[in-house]
């Protein structure tokens, strides 16, 4: 049991004791088992850590984590993965990482830096240089040809680890992790699907692991016994002809016996199966625990747990069997920096719950833009947003906000929070919007946390909430508020292919909520491209229809490639012979057959025997009531759909931005 907090701390971490007991590993002790572990966030600027780093990692510190591992540190200039890594071997870096290690430091955190080279998994788009790697194979997903690496290139990327460990002494951090994971030169040496080598770094066991014992050899020498010194192990590639779980058990016992690691980290999968490393909701919780297990069979050192762990109560069963000694919750702080803090204080029913949706945090660092979170906004923002900024207003002020969708709730909240008087009127009996829609279809139950999360932040709140309430011109006259925020989203749009005002078409909105679809052969025509038609799709397939979905796309549900959700729902939709019809638009729709048109061929097809089909269109804003209301209050806002129909962390954005600063 923790014995520096009081008292009455102490009795509540009596339900998580493991959870909150201190650990040393190597010469630092970590005040807890809670892991912030390392991430892509693409805050560095000019390549050089910038002050964003400091107050993310800051924010997570002040939350009460106990060990933060920085983004990846890059060793050398051939490893140019993408635009904002940073250049760890420019002594540059060290102011920046000594604001970083500061923030952490005040809070009470401890903060290891991660080094890596990511080797073959890379591109020459940014360098205009070869990539490197141990042989001359190219990654499944950059799928760009490396230079072989001679035996100098070898010397001269290990003296670069050892230049940035200094770097990483000088600039504070309590100790270095090196990446040897998903993402890693070393583990494309280890692995024979990427090491070809017939010199003494490729063949046998012993031979494809050199170059990471003389990484860490070098490391050793440089950090000595002054700060930790661990590494990051993908603990299964799930490839065939890849590193398994008890090759990864060989390697993680002899660099033990080496005395070469103070902590071991884990991971799994490689690029081949992306999906894996950052698993949506579709993938279980905790599906990478089994690494940390097998490994701690060999190691006598701390084991890291990774893989979606995102509630205390879980995290401390895994602590309690054994299975790890630490736990890495990365979505989950960045969901809420407060995790720690609330599950140490016993209030982790109020912790924000990261739903896995990848739709801001993996979608938006895979398209070279910063991380953030569909429900924290704050994240990446501490500085200006962060729990300490809050700031009551110079004047309380009566606040009406129209519709309890996540926009409205989130204005409602945020302004609550400052001080404002809010009431918040919803025509439903229920709170939601369309995410009560998202939770109806197979795998995505866990949207329903986002209402939950924002109902028990606002629980603290004075918020009259009114469901059942139909919001007017004349209720807002009535209620003389000195703002309205209008958030009253979007329904909809018009369809204007010939035959679609018939008894047997509809909208995904009107299948979701209930309407019976027609016969068993359903049509979907998608012209979004996200989630929308591929759970309908899955949703009708579940109720035994045949489906087909129609895009003018290469392929259905593009958008699900950012979020890592595509490769495993087209295996559910082959499972479930949902068939996908591309590259096609609809000419017409009869009683019973839908005349298509291929782009590439130039031909029309008739569909025959359609029985029913669904939409899936742009939507359209839901504005009437704001612009029937402009000028009935001093100040009036359109928030989320109702201002322009986008996802749900738009929606959130808006209500957050709105909320803080009337």
């Amino acid at each position: 049991m923790v014995k520096v907090f009081s008292k009455g701390v102490e009795e509540l971490n009596a339900e998580f004791p493991n959870l909150f007991s201190p650990v040393r590993i190597g010469p630092v002790t970590i005040k807890n088992r809670i892991v912030f572990p390392a991430h892509l966030t693409n805050y560095a600027e000019n390549h050089l850590p910038s002050p964003r780093h400091a107050y993310y990692y800051g924010e997570r510190a002040r939350g009460g984590t106990g060990l933060i591992i920085t983004e990846e540190q890059s060793v050398h200039q051939t490893d140019l993965a993408y635009e904002k890594l940073i250049d760890a071997f420019d002594p540059r870096v060290i102011p920046g990482y000594r604001k970083i290690t500061y923030e952490v430091h005040r809070h009470g955190g401890k903060i290891f830096a991660q080094l890596n080279h990511n080797g073959q998994q890379a591109s020459s788009a940014y360098s205009r240089i070869p990539i490197w790697g141990p042989s001359s194979i190219p990654d499944p997903l950059f799928r760009e040809i490396p230079k072989a690496m001679e035996k100098e290139d070898i010397r001269e990327v290990i003296r670069g680890f050892a230049l940035v460990a200094e770097h990483a002494m000088k600039g504070g951090f309590d100790g270095c992790e090196v990446q040897s994971s998903h993402a890693s030169l070393l583990r494309q040496f280890m692995s024979p699907l990427t090491n070809e080598r017939v010199d003494e770094y490729g063949g046998s066991f012993e031979n494809r692991l050199r170059f990471t014992v003389e990484v860490m050899s070098a490391l050793r020498r440089v950090t000595g016994r002054h700060v930790a010194l661990g590494i990051r192990l993908s603990g299964d590639e799930l490839v065939d002809g890849g590193l398994t779980l008890a090759d990864m058990k060989k390697v993680a016992a002899y660099l033990c016996e080496l005395k070469l690691v103070d902590f071991i980290n884990t991971s799994i999968a490689n690029f081949s199966n992306l999906y894996m490393v950052e698993g949506s909701m579709h993938v279980p919780l905790g599906y990478g625990t089994f690494i940390s297990a097998g490994l701690k069979e060999v190691a006598n050192v701390p084991v890291f747990a990774a893989g979606r762990i995102n509630a205390p109560a879980q995290a401390e069963r895994i602590l309690a069997a054994g299975q790890a000694d630490l736990v890495c919750i990365a979505r989950g702080q960045i969901c809420d920096a407060e995790f720690a803090k609330k599950a140490m204080e016993g209030r982790h029913e109020e912790i924000r719950q990261c739903i896995a949706c990848n739709q801001c945090c993996a979608a938006r660092t895979g398209l070279n833009r910063d991380l953030g979170c569909l429900q924290n906004p704050a994240s990446g923002r501490e500085e200006i947003f962060g729990y300490h900024t809050v700031a009551r207003p110079a004047k309380s002020k009566k606040i009406m906000v129209i519709g309890g969708g996540p926009a409205g709730l989130e204005a409602a909240k945020e302004a609550a929070r400052r001080g404002h008087r809010v009431t918040l009127c919803e025509r439903e009996n229920h709170l939601g919007g369309q995410i009560n829609l998202l939770t109806k279809v197979p795998n995505r139950e866990e949207f329903s946390d986002v209402i939950r999360n924002q109902t028990i932040e606002m629980k603290d709140f004075p918020v009259d909430i009114r469901l059942g309430t139909e919001a007017t011109p004349e209720l807002v006259q009535k209620e003389r508020p000195d703002a309205v925020i209008v958030a009253t989203g979007s329904e909809a749009g018009p369809c204007y292919i010939q035959g679609a005002d018939q008894p047997h078409v509809m909208t995904f909105y009107e299948v979701l909520l209930g309407r019976e679809v027609p016969g068993d052969k359903v049509l979907i025509i998608d012209d979004i491209g996200f989630h929308q038609a591929s759970s309908t799709a899955e949703y009708l397939s579940y109720l035994n229809k045949k489906v087909f979905i129609l895009t003018a796309g290469l392929y259905a549900a593009p958008d699900l490639m950012t979020t890592m959700d595509i490769q495993l729902w087209y295996r559910r939709a082959l499972d479930q012979e949902i068939e996908m019809i591309t590259n096609s638009i609809v000419r017409s729709i009869d009683k019973t057959s839908v005349t298509i048109f291929n782009h590439y061929n130039g031909q029309d097809t008739v569909l025959e025997g359609i029985t029913a089909v669904v939409l899936v269109g742009n939507p359209k804003s839901r504005e009437e009531l704001y612009h029937q209301i402009k000028g009935m209050a001093p100040e009036i806002y359109r928030i989320g759909d109702s201002l322009a129909p986008r996802k749900i962390e738009h929606a959130i954005m808006d209500g957050f931005k709105t909320g803080r600063s009337i």
